[in-house]
């Protein structure tokens, strides 16, 4: 998953190094694109702006806007989203995390589940 400058997200085939069927390009006061992330156990991409704002798009069959997590109640600017799995000692499960750093220092951590629980 890659992000440009002029706000334009594409995602790569990993084992052959091409794009993705389509791509987003993000336009308004949110263009400026500040992190990216992907969300493989939901096949969804998670897109973090300058508007304080992460996107969450499914990316089949191409990308679609699925809901927006609004951060300014906790006043950051999304960096860093990285997405990753712990299975628990206890019970054998595998819990999907996403975390991400702000530009004061500050590290956030969710259960994957319970951010997509919020779509409407």
């Amino acid at each position: 998953l890659t992000a440009t400058s002029d706000g334009t997200v594409r995602l790569w085939y990993a084992a052959t190094g091409t794009p993705f069927k389509s791509d987003v390009t993000i336009k308004g006061p949110g263009s400026w694109v500040t992190g990216a992330g992907a969300m493989m156990k939901f096949n969804v991409a998670v897109i973090s702006s300058n508007d304080q704002k992460m996107r969450f798009y499914s990316l089949e069959p191409r990308f679609v806007l699925q809901m927006e997590y609004q951060t300014k109640s906790i006043n950051c600017h999304p960096q860093r989203i990285h997405c990753f799995a712990i299975r628990s000692k206890t019970d054998g499960e595998t819990r999907t995390w996403m975390s991400w750093g702000d530009d004061r220092g500050r590290v956030f951590l969710i259960r994957e589940e319970d951010i997509l629980d919020e779509r409407t």
